[in-house]
């Protein structure tokens, strides 16, 4: 099954991939913009953008379990390998949400860089990696402490900072490197925890979903 946010009409279609047809739709609240699956295949969780929360929908059942407010304008969506902690990223509050899997309960909101937009667990799930569009960075949190404990900076030789806009992120299996979509800068930027790295030229880069890593 494929799950798609279906903004404008307020649901997540269900699409069964072989019959190519939509199987189901799930009410989800206002204006869903991203959303993650769950581990084990039971929930999504999906930011609300229209009411600034995160909601957590139980599959089976076709119905919102629990909700819980956040930031403004709510973008990203990610649960951790082990399915206990969810992340969201509110871009207008400038903040990263975790919060506790099971209830939806805040565990910390921690301040980034302007505009977040995508967030990931790293493979062991003590780090979380978050993109900031407008500064052009991805900062690393500890998840333990809640505490930003790096920040990574792209500066593309030409371009003016606006044009460098970190927006999508993919890690690879080790969680040693992130790679990044950076927009208007028609890059896809290849980092280490240090920072050290290069850039690829692509087409506008957005999204990198569906972009699988050796």
């Amino acid at each position: 099954m494929a799950y798609v946010a279906a903004g404008d009409d307020d649901r997540i279609d269900v699409i069964d991939i072989a019959a190519r047809k939509i199987r189901t739709s799930l009410r989800c609240g206002k204006d869903p913009e991203s959303l993650a699956l769950a581990p084990d295949g039971t929930r999504l969780f999906v930011s609300n953008e229209d009411d600034n929360a995160v909601s957590a929908i139980d599959i089976k059942g076709e119905a919102i379990i629990s909700s819980q407010a956040v930031g403004v304008e709510p973008e990203g969506v990610a649960v951790s390998h082990d399915g206990t902690m969810v992340a969201v990223t509110s871009e207008t509050s400038s903040m990263v949400h975790l919060l506790h899997a099971a209830d939806l309960k805040p565990k910390a909101n921690v301040l980034v860089d302007a505009r977040p937009r995508d967030v990931k667990f790293s493979p062991d799930d003590r780090t979380l990696w978050v993109s900031s569009e407008l500064r052009g960075t991805v900062s690393t949190v500890d998840i333990e402490t809640s505490k930003v404990t790096s920040k990574i900076s792209f500066s593309i030789p030409g371009l003016t900072r606006e044009q460098v806009q970190a927006i999508g992120i993919v890690l690879d299996r080790k969680g040693e490197r992130v790679f990044v979509a950076l927009g208007p800068a028609n890059r896809v930027g290849n980092r280490d925890h240090h920072g050290k790295g290069h850039e690829v030229l692509s087409g506008r880069a957005a999204s990198l979903a569906g972009c699988a890593l050796a």
